[in-house]
């Protein structure tokens, strides 16, 4: 659901900025889009799911201390690793489920649509 949210978001910024050309436009969404989706189900998913706070560099080891391993042992693995299917899971149906979800959104306003008009045409009467 984060990735949908921050899908929107980076639309809206890119669209903010603005582009020369539709091409150069869909090219720079779909980078920013690739680029924060990789961070937030990879590297961040691990940093804080890990215990820095070992190591040698301050602000680092303070801010990724939370997490119950501090390597990656078989315990790790264990906590981590149904984490990291579930989300896999979830990303490979998602675009189906939204596909779907649009789908039924655009049914619905069109047959809102088609409700609308026939009540207003059908129910004045006409006179010859």
């Amino acid at each position: 659901m984060l990735n949908f949210i921050l899908r929107y978001i980076i639309i809206y910024l890119v669209k903010l900025r603005g582009n020369r050309t539709r091409s150069e436009e869909t090219s720079t969404i779909m980078s920013w889009i690739l680029i924060v989706q990789f961070l937030n189900m990879g590297p961040f998913l691990l940093l804080i799911n890990s215990d820095l706070s070992e190591i040698g560099i301050p602000f680092i080891g303070s801010l990724f201390k939370e997490g119950k391993h501090g390597d990656f042992t078989q315990k790790w693995y264990l906590d981590i690793g149904p984490i990291i299917v579930q989300s896999m899971i979830y990303n490979v149906f998602w675009p189906i489920i939204e596909f779907f979800m649009w789908w039924w959104l655009r049914f619905c306003y069109r047959f809102m649509d088609n409700c609308r008009y026939y009540l207003c045409c059908c129910s004045k009467s006409y006179k010859y």
